[in-house]
């Protein structure tokens, strides 16, 4: 990134039938973070409550998806629909732990990843079940794919906005494993990728659901050998 540029932040924010919780995500975003950020915008993955109504009641950009298709859907078209060279990914019930990710100094690198699992982080209230799962997954795909990220599962990144739009042309995935093939997909195109460590509270409103998501996310990593068979 060149020297004489401005950086500008949108963060964007999946929600999908989030009525029950979007009042705890605006109070974080308001309490903490606005200051840092250009620009909000709330992406609607088709929900069938009143989050969009919401959203915008509070005064917030919510781009409404006609259909609901899954998060990495709703990704793509906050970063298609992003007005800034910085975006910032990060799940509904993540804002409260975007401080030390925006605390550093991002822009060397095209993409920065909010680990929960370098040295220097700190993850409070985690499960053991959802760690064995977080844990093992990473497992498998560093090693499937030579990797050395710790933490390629993570909803919370910073992207360079111009490699984010060359990035997902090849992200073929619209649910979960949407954060990983973005990473992986920038691997293989030589970007620089570098992983910060992050205090991180897990939420129990959390959406994954282990039994249907470990399976959904198995059958995607196979998806994603097989569209990349090139891949080394």
């Amino acid at each position: 990134m060149g020297y004489t540029e401005i950086l500008s932040y949108t963060l964007i924010i999946p929600v999908f039938n989030e009525s029950g919780r979007i009042f705890h995500t605006i109070s974080g975003l308001r309490e903490s973070y606005l200051s840092r950020i250009n620009e909000v915008l709330f992406v609607d993955d088709g929900s069938t409550d009143d989050t969009a109504r919401i959203i915008r009641d509070h005064g917030f950009k919510c781009l409404i998806l006609g259909k609901h298709k899954g998060k990495g859907a709703a990704l793509k078209a906050g970063i298609l629909a992003a007005n800034n060279n910085r975006l910032v990914l990060c799940d509904c019930d993540s804002v409260r732990n975007l401080e030390d990710l925006l605390s550093k100094d991002d822009d060397l690198f095209d993409i920065v990843i909010g680990s929960r699992w370098v040295p220097g982080s700190r993850v409070i209230g985690f499960p053991l079940i959802r760690f064995c799962f977080s844990r093992g997954l990473n497992f498998i795909i560093r090693n499937l794919f030579g990797v050395e990220w710790k933490d390629t599962q993570s909803g919370l990144k910073i992207l360079s906005r111009s490699v984010a739009l060359t990035i997902i042309e090849f992200c073929r995935n619209e649910k979960f494993f949407f954060d990983t093939e973005i990473v992986l997909n920038a691997h293989k195109k030589g970007c620089a990728i570098k992983e910060l460590p992050i205090n991180w509270f897990y939420s129990k409103r959390s959406r994954v659901f282990l039994p249907r998501d470990s399976l959904s996310f198995g059958f995607d990593i196979i998806k994603y050998v097989l569209q990349n068979s090139s891949f080394h």
